[in-house]
């Protein structure tokens, strides 16, 4: 199995969350293709550490529906559905609207140019080329809905979501996207929103997720 050479140094983490996060890291990013075996010895190996935290965090990474446990026999990095993944964008669009109606009557002023200040730096992001850069803005402009929204399991949601959906655009979007598109929707959502029509900033946001469907490869 093809891994990088030297592990993460991060002694704050315990044994179970460096290998989770790390893990989780690969898969998401394509280091850890669909199909791909996992070797719990390997891993346990490569961490120093022993197979026990290897195993837990392999069944969190099952939980998400990231990799499947046959037991007995071996583990594998979960392969793609385009049915599951049409679904996930869906889903999450869903979800981020959900967010914002809860929001209504906390969204004010500094909220808002919170969300302008992520979208300008996004788009800052975007003229230099820094791909992975616009893609953590993207996210971080998505996240300060369900911050305010203060909701444990919406947020636990989307966090879910959003990874299977970051790693179909890692895996097949080998091109930088043009995220022009993106931010002018983020812009559209904004204005809405300080106009106070709730209903298109929604629509909007549920473009600004399905759109991506249309891009998809299969």
């Amino acid at each position: 199995m093809p891994i990088p050479a030297k592990p993460l140094n991060e002694p704050r983490l315990t044994a179970k969350d460096r290998v989770y996060n790390t893990l989780l890291e690969w898969i998401t990013e394509g280091t850890m293709r669909p199909g791909e075996k996992i070797m719990d010895t390997e891993i346990a190996a490569y961490f120093s550490v022993s197979r026990t935290p290897v195993r837990e965090a392999l069944q969190l990474l099952a939980d998400q529906k990231l990799i499947e446990i046959i037991p007995n026999r071996e583990s594998i990095v979960s392969e793609i559905h385009p049915e599951e993944v049409r679904d996930n964008y869906e889903l999450i669009g869903r979800l981020n609207c959900l967010a914002m109606a809860k929001d209504e009557d906390r969204i004010n002023e500094p909220f808002l140019q919170e969300l302008t200040d992520i979208n300008n730096r996004m788009k800052e992001a975007a003229a230099a080329g820094r791909e992975k850069e616009v893609r953590s803005l993207d996210k971080q402009f998505h996240q300060k809905f369900f911050e305010l929204a203060d909701n444990y399991f919406l947020t636990k949601f989307f966090e879910t979501l959003y990874t299977h959906c970051l790693r179909i655009e890692n895996l097949y979007f080998t091109e930088p996207e043009d995220s022009a598109s993106s931010i002018r929707q983020h812009e559209e959502i904004i204005n809405y929103l300080y106009k106070g029509d709730m209903k298109k900033a929604q629509k909007t946001m549920m473009r600004n997720w399905t759109d991506t469907i249309q891009h998809l490869p299969f």
